[in-house]
């Protein structure tokens, strides 16, 4: 599964396109704390 946003990401967004936060995590090889933490990460790359 690709996604592209061509806006920010936003966590209504994250939640509706992944079963659960673990999921997310996986799928970008990020480190977050919480669905948040995990769309500021990647809005800042």
């Amino acid at each position: 599964m690709i996604i592209f946003i061509s806006d920010r990401y936003t966590v209504k967004d994250f939640k509706s396109r992944f079963s659960n936060f673990q999921e997310a995590k996986e799928f970008y090889g990020i480190s977050a704390k919480g669905w948040q933490g995990l769309v500021d990460k990647l809005n800042n790359q």
